[in-house]
């Protein structure tokens, strides 16, 4: 069970515990479908979400999401629409090679990575973000407040679409999994 897995991690990163452990299996026994347990484990206060994620990065071998490295590509709003993003608590980053990069803060989540490679017919590779990143990523991605329409505004009520509307018009910038910026592949760069 993935709870159990993730659990394991933390124990094993010596970030809980006996009492939080405890804590933490009768949170896992709770987890609705579609709930990350990680989240609950940091809205109780069991874990640190930083540490959190530092551990599911390291274990699954996958990069953090950091704004310095990611830039948000706003041609990506059409490769998953807002409400599969919502659905799959995803958003696209960018492609590198033939594979998407999605921002997403479940990266245990095998169900919503099948579904989108499914639908965008591409290998998927998470990149680990935080809730709040996740939701000012969605915001900056689908929509700011000149270019939302009614429909769209139903799709993402939460979503706070303020914080990053400036960034809509940067380009991608991908970094390597130490945090040093890449160089664009040939061909590539519109000169």
């Amino acid at each position: 069970k993935i709870s159990e897995r993730l659990i394991e991690f933390l124990v094993e990163a010596d970030l809980i515990n006996e009492d939080a452990l405890m804590r933490a299996a009768e949170i896992s026994a709770k987890v609705a479908p579609g709930e990350f347990i990680g989240t609950l484990l940091v809205r109780e206060g069991i874990v640190k979400e930083r540490d959190l994620i530092d551990v599911l990065c390291r274990e699954l071998r996958l990069r953090r999401y950091d704004p310095e490295d990611f830039f948000l590509d706003p041609t990506m709003a059409g490769v998953i629409p807002p409400e599969k993003a919502i659905a799959w608590r995803m958003v696209p980053l960018g492609r590198e090679t033939d594979v998407l990069l999605v921002a997403m803060p479940d990266p245990m989540d095998v169900v919503s990575i099948d579904r989108a490679h499914e639908y965008v017919g591409s290998e998927i590779e998470p990149v680990i973000c935080s809730e709040a990143q996740l939701k000012e990523l969605a915001g900056a991605l689908y929509g700011d407040a000149e270019g939302q329409n009614e429909d769209s505004a139903e799709l993402k009520p939460d979503f706070d679409t303020d914080l990053f509307s400036k960034k809509q018009n940067q380009q991608i910038r991908f970094g390597s999994a130490n945090g040093d910026s890449g160089e664009e592949d040939e061909g590539q760069s519109g000169e």
